[in-house]
């Protein structure tokens, strides 16, 4: 979550600057059009005033008269920079007394601007990008933990059950008609892992993710799969509770497949000896 939070105040802050620069940009963009508008147009109006007619000038320009009012006005697209070089250059040498050089800082400095812009233009679309990325990543991480604290909740409130003999979690049958497995009565380890098969579907065949989640701290959804998998009874106890607690057991049916399994894995002279002592 900190991390998540952390990416997301990076970004933001990242956010400040390229917007401040891009505004600064900007304004050299406008300004840099602005100059080379007003050097057009104060030639265009000093040719008029001469008595040349808009037709003549671009004829004399070898552009289109839609050509020259475009220009004049400055609503050309900012990126068609080789459009209005040509443009620029072929009005302005229709004229006498105007300077090409000053036409040329023009058209540099616009153009300088115009790459700027580009390149501010771009790199802000990558923020905003990372930033909705970082917006997305904190509401999953967010969901998660508070589907993780579902769970837990969930967990402990199952736990207190179990502990308070209340009940189990799994849902009990009516009296008198019990199917729950017993497993005392297995006389061997293939009996006792049939049982054990029974008892998870008696509990409603819950996956094995879900119990492995029922139990935290403890093996993961692939070892339990294992116990019936390959056949073989846990060599530990803690792995045969928690897939007794996994598939909603309480502690009455922990202790009752604790004795079974006891019963099957203890040296039959370790029972003996407790007899004699």
């Amino acid at each position: 979550m900190e991390f998540a939070k952390a990416r997301l105040r990076s970004a933001k802050a990242d956010e400040e600057s390229i917007d401040r620069e891009f505004r600064e940009v900007q304004e050299e963009l406008y300004r840099s059009k602005a100059h080379l508008t007003a050097l057009l147009g104060a030639a265009f109006i000093d040719r008029v005033d001469a008595g040349a007619e808009p037709s003549d000038i671009a004829y004399r320009a070898l552009i289109s008269t839609d050509e020259l009012w475009l220009l004049l006005s400055g609503t050309y697209e900012v990126t068609e920079t080789a459009w209005l070089r040509r443009v620029a250059a072929g009005f302005m040498a229709t004229g006498r007394n105007w300077s090409v050089d000053k036409l040329r800082r023009c058209l540099d400095e616009f153009e300088h601007a115009v790459m700027r812009s580009q390149a501010v233009t771009q790199r802000r679309e990558a923020l905003r990008q990372r930033i909705s990325d970082a917006e997305g990543n904190l509401r999953r991480v967010t969901a998660d933990l508070a589907t993780q604290t579902v769970k837990e909740e969930l967990r402990r409130a199952g736990n207190v059950l179990g502990e308070s003999g209340v009940g189990p979690v799994v849902i009990p049958d009516v009296q008198g008609y019990e199917c729950k497995p017993d497993p005392l009565a297995a006389n061997s380890a293939f009996e006792l892992l049939d049982l054990l098969r029974r008892y998870r579907e008696w509990a409603g065949n819950p996956s094995y993710r879900d119990m492995a989640e029922r139990v935290p701290g403890g093996p993961s959804y692939g070892t339990l799969a294992n116990i019936l998998r390959l056949n073989a009874l846990p060599k530990k106890l803690a792995t045969l509770e928690a897939f007794i607690r996994g598939s909603g057991g309480g502690d009455e049916d922990v202790r009752s497949w604790a004795t079974a399994w006891r019963r099957l894995t203890t040296p039959p002279d370790s029972h003996s000896r407790r007899a004699d002592g």
